[in-house]
């Protein structure tokens, strides 16, 4: 799910209030655990569950957020449709749902503080979830996308 990856990580250095913050924070630990499931099991390996919960954890995240005066009716009504479908899509679909919905919230800008303060307070990767990245890449060599993905936000 590298679209919605580059989405959260880009969240993560914007000023976001702390509630926001850490919704963005369990977007990615929902990532990560969806990554392991999909490297470990193939597509077939996440649960459903996991799934939904990806699509209740963005929302929650939007709701945090005010739209853009641009963003995208198609996109709202894609993420929508997603809490009366029986089955989740595939993984490139929903992903590609997931960051379109979540780009219409990202803030104008960037923060203009450095990437690990912004007034006193840190901006980067919360250590809980760095701790668990990197504890589930020494485990299952499967994190590599989500660290990539990351870097590359």
């Amino acid at each position: 799910m590298p679209q919605t990856l580059r989405t959260a990580a880009r969240m993560l250095r914007c000023d976001l209030r702390p509630d926001a913050r850490r919704d963005a924070g369990d977007l990615l630990l929902a990532l990560a655990a969806v990554e392991c499931g999909a490297t470990i099991g193939g597509p077939d390996g996440v649960p459903a569950g996991l799934l939904r919960d990806l699509v209740i954890i963005t929302g929650a995240l939007a709701s945090k957020l005010r739209p853009r005066p641009d963003h995208s009716v198609p996109a709202a009504a894609r993420f929508s449709a997603l809490h009366t479908a029986a089955q989740p899509p595939a993984l490139p679909v929903l992903d590609s749902i997931l960051a379109s919905y979540l780009d219409t919230h990202l803030p104008w800008a960037p923060s203009t503080a450095s990437p690990t303060t912004s007034g006193g307070r840190r901006t980067h990767i919360p250590s809980r979830i760095r701790h668990s990245l990197t504890h589930h890449h020494a485990r299952h060599n499967a994190i590599a996308p989500v660290s990539a993905a990351i870097a590359d936000a």
